[in-house]
């Protein structure tokens, strides 16, 4: 399978404070004690990239709402309900994004997930709300839910990938660049 990336090029910000560092609006966070969700021992990524350290540091956080375009999110998963805003389905207009394949779910705990609760694992960012977003398998479909993610949150996580051996290759990246133009 071939594939191919796309590099956006965007103008550097200059923020005035840290990233999600704010006085208004902010959410206390408590750093849960070591080891108290079951998978947080495989999670060493966390601590490669000094995830602990940086909620530590950082204090009060802002809440950021996430937009994850995937396959929606299991909306009553006990690690993320608590953390979850309304979302929308592209897939199934008028349903709810509820996830049937997983990998939207498992995407937004990486993100997200509640931490020292003892279940499963902790997200990166205790700050966070997961907005689903639940697309179709179509680039034009990928495309709405990037407008609308933009227009919902604070940021967009997407994680999936179009095979450049599909027949609709070329309109497919052309329509998604353009999305890409209007998120930023």
């Amino acid at each position: 399978v071939e594939s191919e990336a796309v590099t956006i090029q965007m103008e550097p910000v200059q923020a005035a404070s840290p990233v999600g560092v704010t006085g208004s609006s902010p959410v206390g966070i408590t750093l849960p004690a070591e080891g108290t969700d079951p998978e947080r021992s495989r999670q060493w990524y966390l601590d490669k990239i000094s995830v602990p350290a940086a909620l530590e540091r950082a204090g009060t956080l802002a809440t950021v709402k996430v937009a994850v375009i995937d396959t929606g999110v299991d909306l009553g998963h006990p690690d993320l309900a608590s953390k979850l805003l309304p979302g929308w389905n592209a897939s199934n207009p008028g349903q709810p994004p509820q996830d049937a394949a997983g990998h939207g779910t498992s995407t937004s705990g990486c993100i997200a997930a509640v931490a020292g609760n003892g279940i499963a694992i902790e997200g990166v960012s205790p700050n966070a709300r997961i907005i689903p977003v639940k697309y179709a398998e179509t680039a034009s479909s990928i495309a709405e839910c990037m407008a609308w993610a933009a227009d919902h949150a604070d940021m967009i996580s997407m994680s999936l990938s179009i095979k450049t051996t599909d027949p609709s290759y070329g309109e497919a990246r052309e329509t998604l660049l353009r999305a890409a133009q209007y998120v930023m």
